[in-house]
């Protein structure tokens, strides 16, 4: 400090975290964010992780998320859908179900057609169980974000298979949808 420097902090967070405590510090920090790995990546991690699923396919769902590669490989693609993106999602949409006073499917529509026009418990609710990304208050992109369907202005979704699921629940009217479903749409 006496040499006129600054400290620099690098953090890595879940952007759920983050999106708890940016109004909190605002301007204060300068946020950069880390999307998914770029497909050759994404590729080579498959290879790593003696994935035997279709990479085109690994990419339409997971988009080059990490995690959901690693919880396909120790669980396998038809059960990672079921559990880790249709019964997540049917948990958060059965929770607010009750609060909305609307048509449950108009709700879930809005996000499947527009994330960012979808309504604003929903979206809290999809950030706080980390199902989509706030992309908004962003300053700086270490990777690329794709322009993709499940992508919006100031939200995202974290993974592919998340907008997927919707779109199949909307398509069928009912939370509980199947792999087949989701992979039929995606």
């Amino acid at each position: 400090m006496e040499k006129g420097g600054s400290i620099s902090v690098v953090a890595l967070t879940s952007d759920a975290l983050v999106s708890e405590i940016r109004y909190k510090v605002g301007f204060k920090v300068n946020w950069a964010l880390i999307w998914n790995l770029p497909y050759n990546a994404m590729v080579e991690l498959a290879e790593q992780l003696n994935l035997s699923v279709d990479a085109e396919l690994l990419w339409r769902l997971t988009g080059g998320n990490p995690r959901a590669l690693t919880s396909i490989r120790s669980r396998g693609l038809e059960l990672w859908l079921r559990a880790d993106v249709v019964d997540v999602l049917a948990r958060i949409v059965e929770g607010l179900r009750g609060e909305w006073r609307g048509d449950v499917w108009s709700e879930i529509t809005e996000a499947v057609s527009n994330i960012d026009d979808a309504s604003f418990r929903l979206k809290i609710a999809l950030l706080k169980h980390n199902v989509l990304i706030y992309t908004g208050g962003v300053y700086a992109y270490i990777s690329d974000i794709p322009k993709e369907e499940w992508v919006g202005r100031y939200y995202a979704y974290q993974i592919p298979a998340y907008y997927y699921a919707l779109k199949a629940m909307v398509a069928r009217r009912s939370l509980h949808v199947t792999p087949d479903d989701i992979l039929s749409i995606s």
